[in-house]
Order: structure tokens, then sequence, then C-alpha cells
């Protein structure tokens, strides 16, 4: 906006001097950087309220672009949705017709009964008979006699 050099302001404060005197020169340079320090801050108190306005306008922004994605997926969501029901509901027409002619037929328990062969318990003679048998096959056989290794000592000479 302005350009002052040192010169310039050099020159300033000499014309100054010269036209307020050496009395009145400091109050007025006093007044002066109390009037510029309020002034920059009104212009920083106008550049924050600017800011968050615009901050604000953003955020609206953001949040109206929010809710319209959000509508579009709610919407795609919901075609996707309709269109798996379709396609469940047309499986399930298609397995439901052919689902009871696929099956095979119904067999009852007597019907595996006739494919087993009969089992018949042992009676209570056999199983003495085996144990008896497996009694005398353990008084035949001989105990051995047990040989015992011979441990090698080192002689100790006296």
């Amino acid at each position: 906006m302005f350009d002052l050099g040192f010169g310039e302001i050099v020159l300033i404060l000499i014309v100054a001097l010269v036209v307020l005197g050496p009395e009145r020169l400091p109050k007025v340079a006093r007044s002066l950087g109390n009037m510029l320090g309020k002034v920059r801050t009104f212009v920083g108190t106008v550049k924050s309220d600017i800011a968050a306005q615009m901050d604000e306008h953003e955020l609206r922004d953001l949040g109206n672009s929010l809710r319209e994605s959000t509508a579009a997926l709610r919407r795609e969501m919901e075609g996707s949705l309709s269109t798996l029901e379709q396609q469940v509901n047309e499986m399930r027409s298609d397995l439901g017709s052919t689902a009871w002619q696929r099956l095979p037929e119904m067999r009852t328990p007597e019907d595996f009964a006739a494919d087993m062969p009969t089992y018949t318990a042992p009676k209570r003679s056999l199983l003495n008979q085996s144990r008896q048998r497996h009694k005398n096959q353990a008084r035949k056989i001989p105990s051995r006699p047990r040989l015992r290794a011979r441990t090698h000592s080192p002689r100790q000479s006296s």
C-alpha cells in the first residue's frame, strides 16, 4: 500500500518535530502508537471473523456433501439388497419345486436291519472256556533262569 523507506520516515519525523515542537511530539507519538495498536487489533479481529465465517461455510458445505454421499450410498445399498432378495427368492422357487424330487426314498430301521448281519452274543460258557484256555497256556510256559551279567571291578593291588 504505502512504500515508506528509512529516509522518508526520518523526513516525516523532522517535519513533525518542527511543526509540533519538542513538548507535544512525545504525547502525539504515544497517542499515534496507541491508535495504530487499536487499528492492528481491529484488523486482526476482522480477519479472524472472516476466517471463522469461511470455516463455517466450508463445514456447512462439507456437511452437505457428506449427507449427499450418505444418501447415495443408502440408495445403492437398498438397490443391492433388493437385487439380492430377488435372487434369493428365485433360488428358493427353483429349489422348492425340485428339492423333494431329489430326496432319496425314505427307509425305515427295518430296512437297515435287513442289510446288517445278525449278531448273537457269545454264551457265558464260551467265555469261561476262553479264559480257561488262556490260563492253561500261561502255565505251560516254563520259566527261564535269569542270567546275571558279570560286573568287572578293577582289581585293587595291595
